[in-house]
């Protein structure tokens, strides 16, 4: 049985980009066209079936069109979520999906509770599918929308196989198995789908291509080639296919008994697994190669990392001994200090006693200063009255000396005059009374 691996498109999703590349939104114009002509306009509802990005179905609900997205891988419904969320739509779907974006298989849908739409569709995931799986899933597809479209590698595009066999060659094919499948007609039949349309699509990626098979230094002849229209659109990178369910899915259009499952892969199987296994091998190879060389880088980080840790264990050991040594330098220069600081406590106490001492002193002395200071406010008070009573008695004695001259002018005046020398010895008289009665 052949079937895509989750671990192996897991991986895939890691690799997506945030950008939608110009290839992308030119298939996403192709898609549009192709439903337009079948008359599947917005807001027709689409499942795609195995989202993986979410690119085309953002792009299609850019265009009017209602997208549900179901994927095995929830690392790539995370991205196709923020995708989504970064182009301004929410989480919400439809009514009847609940959600727009499911993780589940392709293979149950029915069971799922889906249905309704008007088409179900995939781009990049049925060519991982053996014939059995792929009937199996075009069968659950058909059974929730009305039209199944499928768009697969184009296995006669020669860009496209040489492209695979490069990257195989060289170690970088991610993808897994990829049948070159040629009877899709036949499955979609044996599924019980008919009217299938068939065509092709993809120019922007077919270029892509081309770059891959031939290089930079060629591509620029087939990529005019194809810009003109004159490459044959079977060298398209993408083919499609498309149909609708009906009953009886026993008889082809020939009206022949379908091929079991297991013959419409003998074909495929014989142009696809020899080249996978070539690649499957190359690439088993090349991890092998990674992991020994991841092995070998370990052991000599290893020998590395016991190298620098002996020498840092002799580092360590005279370290060691070092710091055993500056340890008991330390201890004695710790009980010096302990000395010192006890002598140093018995100082500080001494200088705290000898400062309650001065702090008394000084108490006493603030004391004596506010009484010498009220003394002095007295004293200053006094000798302000004194000098006071000296102003006075300057005034009088400067009044006094002024009758006194007053007096001894007008005494000088009577001595002068004739009556007071008559009076002398009456004068006299009253004088020796006075003398006598002393």
């Amino acid at each position: 049985m052949i079937q895509a691996s989750p671990e192996i498109w897991d991986d895939v999703a890691r690799q997506y980009s945030q950008e939608i590349a110009s290839a992308e939104r030119e298939l996403a114009g192709e898609i549009a066209t192709l439903l337009g002509g079948i008359g599947l306009a917005p807001p027709a509802r689409l499942i795609e079936i195995g989202a993986g990005s979410g690119h085309l179905s953002l792009l299609l609900q850019q265009q009017g069109y209602t997208t549900t997205l179901l994927d095995f891988s929830p690392i790539a419904l995370e991205h196709a979520r923020g995708m989504y969320a970064a182009h301004g739509y929410s989480d919400g779907g439809p009514a009847e999906a609940n959600d727009r974006f499911i993780l589940g298989d392709a293979f149950d849908l029915p069971r799922m509770g889906l249905g309704g739409f008007d088409l179900a569709w995939n781009s990049g995931v049925c060519e991982h599918f053996d014939a059995a799986q792929l009937q199996r899933m075009l069968q659950s597809m058909a059974a929730v929308a009305r039209s199944v479209l499928i768009i697969v590698p184009n296995p006669h595009s020669v860009f496209y196989l040489a492209g695979r066999r490069r990257a195989i060659e060289h170690c970088r094919w991610i993808y897994g198995v990829e049948l070159l499948r040629r009877n899709y007609e036949q499955v979609f039949h044996a599924a019980g789908i008919r009217r299938v349309q068939h065509g092709f699509l993809g120019r922007g990626m077919t270029r892509d291509w081309i770059r891959l098979a031939v290089g930079a230094e060629a591509a620029p002849l087939f990529e005019k080639l194809l810009d003109e229209g004159q490459m044959p659109q079977r060298e398209f990178y993408l083919q499609y296919f498309m149909g609708t369910a009906e009953p009886e899915p026993t008889r082809d259009t020939d009206g022949e008994r379908m091929l079991p499952p297991r013959d419409l892969d003998s074909d495929a199987f014989d142009r696809t697994l020899s080249l996978d296994a070539l690649g499957t091998t190359m690439i088993a190879l090349s991890k092998m190669r990674e992991e020994i060389d991841r092995l070998k880088a370990k052991v000599a980080a290893a020998e590395t990392a016991r190298v620098a840790a002996q020498a840092e264990a002799t580092n360590s050991a005279r370290a060691l001994d070092e710091g055993r040594a500056s340890a008991a330098q330390a201890e004695r220069a710790l009980e010096e200090a302990r000395a010192e600081a006890a002598v140093l406590a018995e100082r500080a106490a001494q200088a705290e006693r000898a400062l309650e001492e001065a702090r008394a002193e000084a108490a006493v002395l603030a004391e004596k200063v506010a009484h010498a200071e009220t003394a002095q406010d007295e004293a200053e008070k006094r000798a302000a009255e004194a000098a006071h009573h000296i102003v006075k008695l300057t005034n009088l004695c400067d009044e006094l000396l002024l009758r006194a001259r007053a007096a001894e002018t007008e005494r000088e005046q009577v001595l002068s005059s004739t009556s007071w020398r008559i009076t002398a010895p009456l004068r006299r008289a009253v004088v020796a009374i006075r003398q006598a009665r002393r």
